[in-house]
């Protein structure tokens, strides 16, 4: 994969700003000059108003041996990890109470589109956002951030609504939404979709050390191959030597007993 966008940056497709310092509001504005040719992200509205406009959506790009599958696929239940209780806390039942209510139906609702007559209505059955949302001069998606979710950016434990719901409380079909064809991307669905394991006390001491280190070390080096400044012969064995010395295998052996207790209690 980084020498496939060692190509792209070699050959000027890959925009040499990528790896300086590209701030979105000058990609947007970029993206609605028609410099930005193709980006990754869940929906076309991610790069503003002109968004569903100028873009459509692609499911699946085909790996180097033909094989096609999709790369990202979020489990339903979100933030996972994102709560705790302290010991301070006098009323952890109640709190529990709190945070479950997020993750029923009806808490999965009011999280994600608000309240009935005030964010949004129903019409034919499935919720609608209010006008004002629908309208906002920022585009629907910053228009309910202002009304519905105000711990974007943070996130709370939740359940996310049936895609078809987040879809028609914009007024819109799935196929809409995300100008592409919803029923395709069924096709490429990887078998098992894994939550974000949750660590023991334990495991996530161990593992905020190692990644501490060697995600900064990732980065750095991923910069260095895409660009050219690290030779794929010479420098990759190094590369993969230096990340076991700074705990890499230490975190796989982790991650691994993370999935086997996930395995026994599915």
């Amino acid at each position: 994969m980084l020498q496939y966008l060692n190509g792209l940056f070699k050959d000027g497709t890959l925009p040499q700003l990528n790896y300086s310092g590209y701030e979105y509001a000058q990609w947007a504005a970029d993206g609605s000059a028609g410099k930005v040719g193709a980006f990754s992200w869940g929906d076309p509205h991610y790069i503003g108003t002109i968004g569903a406009k100028d873009y459509i959506g692609i499911n699946v790009l085909a790996g180097p041996h033909g094989d096609k599958v999709v790369n990202w696929m979020d489990p339903m239940t979100r933030q996972t990890s994102s709560f705790t209780i302290t010991k301070s806390n006098k009323h952890p039942e109640e709190t529990m109470e709190w945070v479950d209510y997020f993750y029923g139906e009806e808490g999965s609702k009011f999280g994600y589109f608000g309240i009935e007559g005030e964010t949004y209505t129903m019409v034919d059955g499935k919720p609608q956002y209010s006008e004002e949302i629908r309208t906002y001069k920022g585009g629907v998606q910053l228009g309910a951030f202002q009304y519905v979710d105000n711990v974007y950016g943070g996130g709370y434990p939740y359940a996310e609504p049936d895609m078809e719901l987040r879809s028609a409380v914009k007024g819109k079909t799935v196929d809409e939404d995300f100008k592409t064809n919803a029923a395709e991307l069924e096709q490429f669905l990887p078998e098992e979709v894994w939550p974000e394991f949750s660590p023991t006390a334990e495991e996530a001491k161990k593992q905020a050390a190692i990644l501490t280190d060697i995600n900064k070390y990732i980065q750095q080096m991923r910069v260095k191959f895409v660009t050219g400044q690290a030779d794929f012969g010479s420098g990759w064995d190094e590369y993969v030597a230096t990340l076991d010395k700074m705990g890499a295998q230490d975190y796989l052996a982790i991650k691994k007993g993370q999935y086997e207790r996930y395995q026994s209690v599915k």
